[in-house]
């Protein structure tokens, strides 16, 4: 999936003023004074080092305040044509900046009325992605989210992609999801920046069982998505001959082998964190499968409710189980006995 968040504004002409500074008042200190300089009157070499470090230090660390205190103060030279240029330079860079700064008001109205228009077209995918550019735009994303229009905004975008998840249309829901955790991204409100992160986690992993077992049903879905976000395009029919391949993955697959990976993964996973971490992972991993319904196009028993239902449940108690289990206490005789119990469920 693309990006759809510009990077956040640069501090590139202030760093680079800053070097130019930085470098600029060493050399204008060692340089050779003309004869009518009073060379006495010329600041110490520790002078200048304080200010070079500080102007940097500031510029680094992004405090605009210390940095232009430090640009307010630059110490004479032993040569003053030449910090008079370097005057003339940062005044140049207080220009651009605020130039800069009026283009980006405008563009932040621009960025919200386009917002509010298709919002109102009741486009909502691209009425959040320029809610994302209206916040790249801006100088407090945490702030911005409590803009009236842009909650409500999230608001219809939550109802939206919780009608997507409930009517398998996965590709919306991701679409949505992937923007609405992207607003949250390194605001203040970590907790639905995750939230919003796992659900859109839980949709990727099942776009990548119907890629897998439900191609016919994913290109229809493309097909959908193209219609809704491009309708000028066109999509290709399916092609049938990949229809199956599916099956050549799972020709060998039986309990043997998968015992045998699951405990060649426990001995040598990099993390080395045992079995508790596969079977917790193998249990959601089979939840996410049985319910994600579109699957029925090769596994029609997964089309059955309730059965479906019933054996997520068991699945629940189990991971439950296994979740309030110490590390050390789940053991291969756990995982050859949670094994017999799914498939006796099935």
């Amino acid at each position: 999936m693309d990006h759809i968040r510009a990077p956040r504004r640069s501090t590139h002409a202030a760093i680079i003023l800053t070097l130019i500074a930085g470098c600029a008042l060493p050399e204008l200190v060692q340089a050779q004074a003309p004869a009518d300089v009073d060379v006495a009157k010329a600041p110490s070499q520790s002078t200048v080092d304080a200010w070079s470090d500080g102007i940097w230090a500031a510029a680094i660390s992004g405090d605009e305040a210390a940095l232009d205190a430090y640009l307010d103060s630059v110490p004479e030279g032993a040569l003053p044509e030449k910090t008079s240029e370097l005057r003339a330079d940062i005044e140049a860079y207080r220009t651009h900046l605020e130039e800069a700064e009026q283009d980006r008001t405008e563009d932040r109205l621009e960025a919200r009325t386009k917002m509010m228009e298709l919002f109102e077209e009741e486009k909502i995918v691209e009425a959040l992605t320029a809610a994302v550019n209206l916040q790249t735009l801006s100088d407090d994303w945490s702030t911005l989210l409590k803009d009236e229009v842009l909650r409500e905004l999230v608001a219809r975008a939550e109802v939206d992609q919780a009608e997507a998840r409930a009517a398998g249309d996965w590709l919306l829901a991701q679409e949505l999801l992937y923007r609405l955790r992207t607003l949250y991204e390194d605001t203040a409100d970590a907790d639905r920046y995750r939230n919003f992160n796992e659900q859109l986690d839980d949709v990727n992993r099942r776009i990548g069982l119907l890629a897998q077992y439900a191609p016919r049903t994913l290109h229809e879905l493309r097909r959908a998505e193209i219609a809704r976000l491009a309708p000028d395009e066109e999509l290709p029919e399916f092609d049938e001959a990949f229809a199956d391949d599916w099956k050549e993955l799972l020709e060998d697959v039986n309990e043997r082998v998968l015992k045998s990976a699951l405990g060649l993964a426990a001995r040598e996973h990099i993390a080395s964190a045992g079995w508790k971490p596969l079977l917790e992972g193998g249990i959601e991993a089979l939840r996410i499968f049985i319910t994600t319904s579109a699957l029925k196009e090769n596994f029609p028993s997964i089309a059955m409710d309730e059965p479906v239902a019933r054996f997520d449940s068991f699945l629940e108690i189990h991971e439950n189980r296994i979740k309030d289990m110490p590390s050390d206490a789940v053991t291969p005789g756990t995982c050859r006995r949670l094994l017999q119990d799914i498939l006796l469920a099935i």
